[in-house]
This record gives structure tokens, sequence and C-alpha cells, in this order.
């Protein structure tokens, strides 16, 4: 089980709005629960289906550290060449660099690259060599096409001998606007489903997020001392009238 830091995480990984608040909230009640069954087959898309949402896409994001030396402009250009065959496309790349790190980014179809090579002149200890990180992730996926393209990317992270963060995004919808009171009520139902605990959560004005463990999930991250291993949250947007509900594991990844 992987331990990382709360604030890190979310800094690292995700880079939206933080999750920061001291709350602390154990719920129970009467929900239906997901037949185990069903849970181990695919516990996100189960869960979706059982709330009566419609389907909007799968989002799959992975990062790791690559090299334990920071990566040259050069080896990272072979890099973002060697992803492009892989995936058959070409990477429309954007270049940043400071004293301290060179950082590439690519988008290509549904496919988004981020290389980052801290060099040695960011630290003062004299052993240090630099590190170079690499982040993939996935967009607009389908169930149907979900395992065959989690395993490519895995295979991407094998070949450096990395293993890889993983975090899973669904979104889903319904049509309407629904109030925030309400979607608290509806993010509750469905860790109810799951029979998952509610660990950690925010609620403001405009949106809903909760986090907690599910041992219908097998992979979890260490937070705090908790185990969390489901992000479930809910928000509307008016420009198409859909309250969006995003279910991640072990936390969201993307913007809501």
């Amino acid at each position: 089980m992987q331990k990382v830091s709360f604030r890190k995480f979310f800094l690292i990984f995700f880079l939206v709005v933080a999750l920061a608040v001291a709350l602390i909230i154990l719920f129970t009640g009467n929900y239906p629960i997901l037949p185990e069954n069903d849970q181990a087959h695919h516990p996100l898309e189960t869960l979706y289906q059982s709330a009566d949402l419609e389907f909007s896409e799968l989002k799959i994001s992975a990062w790791a550290k690559i090299k334990n030396n920071a990566a040259s402009q050069s080896q990272m250009d072979d890099l973002l060449s060697l992803l492009e065959k892989e995936y058959c496309l070409k990477l429309d790349t954007q270049w940043d660099k400071t004293d301290h790190y060179l950082f590439a980014k690519g988008t290509a179809g549904n496919l988004r690259v981020s290389i980052a090579s801290i060099n040695a002149a960011s630290s003062t200890a004299s052993d240090y060599l630099g590190e170079t990180y690499l982040a993939l992730s996935l967009e607009n996926l389908g169930f149907a096409e979900y395992q065959g393209q989690r395993a490519k990317l895995m295979e991407v992270f094998r070949n450096f001998n990395a293993d890889p963060a993983v975090s899973e995004t669904l979104v889903s919808y319904m049509p309407g606007r629904l109030e925030v009171h309400d979607q608290e009520l509806f993010v509750n139902t469905l860790f109810g489903k799951i029979n998952g605990i509610i660990v950690e959560g925010v609620t403001d004005d405009k949106f809903v997020s909760y986090c907690g463990y599910t041992s219908a999930i097998n992979n979890s991250i260490e937070v705090m001392g908790q185990k969390i291993n489901l992000n479930i949250a809910s928000r509307y947007h008016s420009i198409d009238d859909r309250t969006y509900v995003y279910m991640g594991t072990p936390l969201i990844h993307c913007q809501y």
C-alpha cells in the first residue's frame, strides 16, 4: 500500500482545488448493498449503473519517476517519439525550461503526456543527480476499451522498470439541476451502495466531494493514517444543465 501525504498527493497528481478540510464523518444507513460478484467485476461501472446515471467518460492517469537523474531535452524528445509510435499519433508538444527543470507537455486525441526533468541545480546536495518523471493520462474512454488501454499504459512504464501511481475517474451525469443538499445525500447513498465508509469530505455552495474506503476496491493509499480508495464528487454545470457525478479511485484526478 503506497504511503503519501494528503497535500502532496493533490499537488502532484491533480493540480486542482485541494480538499484539505479537517472533517471526519462516519456515515451509516440502510442502503442496498451491491452484490459482491458485481463489485468484483468493476466497482465504478456497477456503482454508476446502480444509480441510474448517464455515462460520460472514463479517465485513467498514471505517473512515476522513470530516471534517477535529469533527462536532457534530446532524451525527452526520444521518449516523446516512442510514445507517438506506441499510440500511433503525433503529439502537439509545448516546452517549458528554467534553471532547475525542463518540462514537456504533449496532447493528441485522448492522450495527455507530461515529462518533467529536475536537474541537479535544484538541490544543494552534492550527490543529487536530478530526477525525471513521466505522467500519462487517457480521456474519453469507454468500459469496452478500458482494460486494453490500461494494460498498454502500464506497459509503457514497465519499459522503465517503474511502478506508477494510477488513478481512474468515471464521469457520469443526470439531466437538470440537483441542489447541493440533495447532491450530498446522493453521494452518501453511493457510498452506502458499495458498502463504503466516508473518511473525509467537503461541501460548499457549488459542489460536494467525499473520500472514503470500501473493501470492494482492492488497492488503497494511506492519507493521514486512513485508508482511502474511493472519492465521489458532484457539481452542477449550468452550461449544459447537467449535474455531474465523479467517481475516482483512489482519488478523482480531474477538475470538476
